[in-house]
C-alpha cells in the first residue's frame, strides 16, 4: 500500500514531534511503501522525503502555503492512504482517499500558547476549529496517544468507533499509593 505521512512540522528537528514522526515512518515502512512530506530544509537521506520550505514568517500564512503545496503533491501522486497531523495538510487530501488523522493536540487549542496574539483574533481560532471539525468528520481513522485526547476527539465530534489509541511510550502502572513526604515527628 502506498502511504504518505504528511505533517506541518519540521523534520528532522530537536522537537519531540520530529522523533514521533520518524518513529511512525519507521513503523509504517515495515509494511508499506511510504513517502514523507514535512516542513524543513533538507530531505532525510535514504528516504522518499519531500521537504516544503517557505520564507513566509507568518505562521498562519506558512500553514496555508504548506496545505496548498501538499494539495499539489497529493494530486501528482496516487497514495492509497494519507496519514496527516494537522488540518492544513489534512484538508488538502483528495476526497474519498483513505485518511488517517493523527491528533496529538488540536491547533485551535495550542495556537494561543505558541502565538499569544491570536487571542485577539477569535475568527482565526474559530476557522481552525471548523477545519479540525471537517477533518474529524472526513477521517477514516483518528489516532491519538492517550485516552484524554481520545475523549476530547469524541467530545469534538469524532466518531468513537474511528478512534484508536497508540501510546508514545510504555505505560507504567502505579507502584502503590503516593503520599506526601514526611514532615518529621509531630
Amino acid at each position: 500500500m502506498k502511504v504518505v505521512l504528511a505533517s506541518f512540522d519540521p523534520v528532522p528537528a530537536p522537537k519531540g514531534a520530529s522523533a514521533h514522526i520518524l518513529a511512525n515512518l519507521a513503523a509504517l515502512r515495515e509494511e508499506h511503501d511510504v513517502s514523507l512530506v514535512t516542513v524543513g530544509a533538507q530531505p532525510l537521506p535514504g528516504e522518499r522525503h519531500i521537504v516544503v520550505s517557505s520564507a513566509e514568517r507568518n505562521w498562519l500564512r506558512r500553514a496555508v502555503e504548506f496545505g496548498d503545496r501538499c494539495a499539489g503533491i497529493f494530486a501528482k501522486h496516487d497514495f492509497d492512504v494519507h496519514h496527516v497531523r494537522s488540518p492544513f495538510e489534512g484538508l488538502a487530501t483528495p476526497p474519498r482517499s483513505g485518511l488517517v488523522y493523527e491528533v496529538n493536540a488540536f491547533y485551535s487549542v495550542e495556537i494561543s500558547y505558541h502565538y499569544p496574539r491570536t487571542i485577539e483574533l477569535p475568527a482565526v481560532r474559530d476557522k481552525i476549529v471548523r477545519m479540525e471539525a471537517a477533518l474529524l468528520d472526513r477521517a477514516d481513522l483518528l489516532v491519538t496517544t492517550n485516552p484524554v485526547t481520545a475523549q476530547h476527539i469524541v467530545d469534538r465530534g469524532g466518531r468513537p468507533d474511528a478512534v484508536q489509541i497508540v501510546p508514545n511510550a510504555p505505560s507504567f502502572e502505579p507502584v502503590g499509593e503516593l503520599s506526601a513526604p514526611s514532615q518529621g515527628p509531630t
